[in-house]
């Protein structure tokens, strides 16, 4: 029996099964020890010495015995557990269940082993586990139904976005909608529809709630479970720079959600959504929910979702460069994240922190954070947060001019898995070889990451990067190439195209504005008009104050100490000392050959 139970047997468990006294067992349990075949272990279990021991056992028993012995031992365990208090072995259950022909029962214990697989973050094993159970429903046909088929795919859709699989993962969540009849469109045109029709189901039903409330419970577990799939699918759309799929997603999780009870979704929802619609004319609305995403999280005092909240409210914030806000929620996530002991999430913290601290100057801060992020990934053996973590990293160093470090970081992020993703690469690439004179390589670079951009508008908040490194090349370029370098109408049209591009971002985000007045600046001046560049570049200049940038009110002294007559000493010793306070290596490198060429 002891090797039909597996590796490790409770006592308790045998007691059971075997239905002897706990002397008579102890005495057999001795025997074998004796006899060098199993061992106690510290938590009142008994183990096989070897495992091979017991897989012999196994294989010399009849096959007609196994099922009798499987089931004994699945009762066993569910008596030792009910006495105990402890938990079940939801897998090892499923196992015995499945062994001794129980099906129905083994499906039930391999979906529950696949939720607490997802909650403690296997996210293989909870694949594993909703595979092997949907593997015996043609052996109980009675065990399917939608709904059941709707829980396995949300299972599978936050498994595999846990390990990475995205293209999978959407896979799953069109099986999951559609399971619960609310199928994500499947054309552009029903994309834009669809977006049409969720707004404005938002519309109504933010009026008139008492009219699409749901109370039966099976309709209410459909609901929450299509609020639940849309609202797991926002982030993938988010990081695949898909803003049309992300509204859709986000306005119909809201929908959905918002006909129930509170829940974990809905606080979510409003929070992601928050960040979204801060990029549109709706700032307003963006506001209401994300106050109501962490209203919502107080009331269900779930630290998890709170966690979360704070994280997501604070990229929110990002974009207003509030930044006395962004620093205290994202402290307040990382700390909840670390009282539950959840790496991932701490990773994903300082990530996002790290984006933010970048465009606040605090260089420093982002690449202690990218370390951070890089070692506890590689503890967890998550290649996806681990990459985040470098490439932060990289954009850290190369501001900060210490490019042989960014150029070795920069080899280790290797492939990455979407375009928007290899596009940030590219425009971190880009800056980081014009910095080390490699003009060429930093325009292959730089159009790369253009190419990327023309094709997908960027909107999120962390392209921010990698567009302005693109920009700034493609304009330097251009600048070189009308100074008389060659193919200066190619460089000229690049460039305003890329320039075009940040325009539009900047009418998203507060905190790009500066960029984008000290782009225009730069293409002015370029283009032989001084007083339009230097209009620009001082708007650049209060932009960056009022957001509090203080790298980017530094480059923009800087251009005015180098191209007026106004100041210049004043300017350059100004943009030199935020430099050196912020350790901005490649920016001060930049102010000294700058005060070379006008100090003989």
């Amino acid at each position: 029996l002891a090797a039909v139970v597996g590796r490790s047997a409770p006592e308790a468990a045998l007691v059971h099964a075997l239905r002897q006294t706990d002397a008579d067992v102890r005495a057999g349990l001795a025997e074998l020890v004796e006899r060098q075949v199993m061992e106690a272990g510290d938590d009142g279990s008994w183990r096989f010495v070897h495992d091979k021991l017991r897989e012999t056992l196994y294989a010399d028993l009849p096959e007609a015995d196994r099922p009798g012995l499987h089931r004994a031992a699945a009762e066993a365990l569910l008596r030792e557990a009910d006495d105990s208090g402890a938990p079940l072995d939801q897998a090892r259950l499923a196992h015995h269940w499945r062994e001794a022909g129980e099906y129905s029962r083994a499906i039930d214990h391999y979906e529950a082993a696949a939720t607490e697989a997802v909650a403690t973050f296997d996210n293989e094993g909870a694949i594993e586990h909703i595979r092997a159970a949907a593997a015996l429903v043609p052996r109980v046909p009675t065990a399917d139904s939608p709904m059941r088929r709707a829980r396995w795919s949300r299972t599978l859709v936050e498994a595999r976005l846990g390990v990475g699989q995205m293209r999978e993962a959407f896979i799953d969540a069109e099986r999951a909608l559609l399971a619960l009849g609310h199928p994500f469109p499947q054309s552009r045109a029903g994309w834009v529809l669809g977006l049409l029709d969720a707004a404005a189901r938002r519309v109504v039903e933010a009026y008139l709630p008492r009219l699409t409330r749901v109370h039966d419970p099976l309709e209410v577990e459909r609901t929450q479970q299509a609020a639940y799939v849309c609202q797991r699918l926002l982030e993938p759309y988010f990081l695949a720079n898909k803003p049309l799929e992300g509204f859709v997603a986000g306005f119909r999780c809201i929908n959905f959600a918002e006909r129930t009870a509170p829940t974990p979704t809905l606080a979510r929802g409003l929070a992601f959504m928050s960040l979204l619609l801060g990029a549109t004319p709706f700032s307003a609305v963006a506001h209401r929910w994300a106050r109501r995403a962490l209203a919502t999280a107080d009331e269900l005092g779930r630290p998890e979702v709170a966690e979360y909240v704070l994280n997501r409210t604070a990229i929110f914030e990002i974009s207003n460069a509030r930044w006395g806000l962004v620093n205290d929620r994202f402290a307040r996530a990382l700390a909840i994240a670390r009282d539950l002991k959840d790496d991932r999430w701490s990773e994903d913290t300082w990530t996002c922190w790290g984006i933010g601290k970048i465009w606040a100057g605090d260089f420093t801060g982002a690449l202690a954070d990218a370390d951070a992020t890089v070692q506890s990934a590689a503890r967890r053996g998550d290649a996806q947060t681990q990459k985040w973590g470098l490439t932060n990293g990289v954009t850290a160093l190369v501001r900060m001019g210490r490019d042989a470090e960014a150029e070795e970081r920069l080899d280790r992020v290797g492939q990455t898995p979407g375009e928007a993703e290899h596009a940030y690469v590219m425009g971190n690439t880009a800056r980081l070889r014009w910095q080390q004179g490699r003009a060429p390589e930093a325009t292959v670079a730089a159009l790369e990451a253009l190419s990327f951009f023309q094709r997908a508008t960027p909107i999120v908040y962390f392209l921010h990067s990698p567009l302005y490194d693109t920009v700034s090349v493609l304009l330097w370029r251009w600048a070189v190439a009308r100074r008389g370098g060659e193919g200066e109408v190619q460089a000229r049209k690049e460039g305003l195209a890329a320039l075009g591009l940040l325009r539009g971002y900047a009418r998203m985000h507060r905190f790009a504005r500066p960029t984008l007045a000290w782009a225009e600046g730069l293409a002015e001046w370029t283009a032989g008009r001084s007083d339009r560049a230097r209009e620009r570049w001082r708007t650049a200049l209060g932009d960056a104050r009022a957001c509090e940038l203080p790298h980017e009110e530094a480059q923009v002294e800087l251009e005015l100490a180098i191209r007026c007559d106004d100041d210049r000493a004043a300017r350059l010793d100004r943009a030199e000392a935020i430099a050196r306070r912020l350790s901005a290596g490649a920016l001060l490198r930049r102010c000294q050959e700058a005060r070379r060429q006008r100090d003989p």
